[in-house]
């Protein structure tokens, strides 16, 4: 199993497109939003789903995100 943390600009306006654009990538176990932190942090627990494929498909929806390392 992998976890992927990303710095984002999410809100809760954001999460119905959110959970609609997660849900169907391949891999993808769980995501949580830390909405207390600044950075809007998104957890993302997959097996092998590259950090890329979540970057793309946020960025599309407009929304800022940056892999933490």
């Amino acid at each position: 199993m992998d976890v992927l943390v990303f710095k984002t600009d999410l809100t809760q306006q954001h999460l119905p497109l959110l959970t609609h654009t997660l849900a169907p990538l391949g891999g993808l176990l769980r995501w949580s939003v830390d909405w207390e932190d600044c950075d809007r942090v998104l957890r993302v627990e997959s097996n092998d789903l590259p950090s890329q494929v979540v970057i793309r498909e946020l960025e599309q929806l407009k929304i800022s995100c940056e892999e933490l390392t």
